[in-house]
């Protein structure tokens, strides 16, 4: 088992249930999740591998397009995590589903990863999940 994989999951589970609590605008709480996401990467930048990469590399093009759409869906969560009339539970639950649809049709298009018969039934799986879990 990856410990990083159960540790990440921890983590990005309770934060946005302290940022509810916060109580700030979605804009507010996007720009100090993200000024405190930086602060926390600082201490590890020293130890980055910078020699293959480069401001003018299509790698860099690429990672700077991934930031650009983290902050976007930053934006999104936080609307969702502020929105008094949504449940978190059912938002956050929903947004996880996505996600793991997005990364499964992406991988396969874009890495080549096979659709075993496991992912097919977990995938059917997560959109009754998200049947039910949007169902009254």
């Amino acid at each position: 088992m990856n410990m990083f994989s159960i540790w990440a999951g921890v983590i990005f589970g309770a934060w946005p249930l302290i940022m509810k609590k916060s109580g700030l605008t979605p804009m507010a709480a996007a720009f100090v999740l993200t000024l405190m996401s930086f602060v926390a990467y600082v201490p590890f930048l020293s130890r980055a591998d910078y020699r293959t990469t480069g401001v003018l590399t299509v790698g860099f093009g690429l990672a700077a397009l991934a930031g650009v759409m983290n902050g976007m869906g930053t934006i999104f969560f936080q609307k969702m995590v502020a929105d008094k009339s949504i449940d978190i539970t059912v938002g956050y639950l929903l947004v996880i589903l996505t996600q793991i649809v997005v990364v499964s049709v992406g991988a396969w298009l874009f890495y080549g990863d096979v659709f075993t018969w496991k992912k097919v039934a977990g995938l059917f799986t997560a959109a009754l999940a998200a049947y039910l879990l949007t169902s009254k």
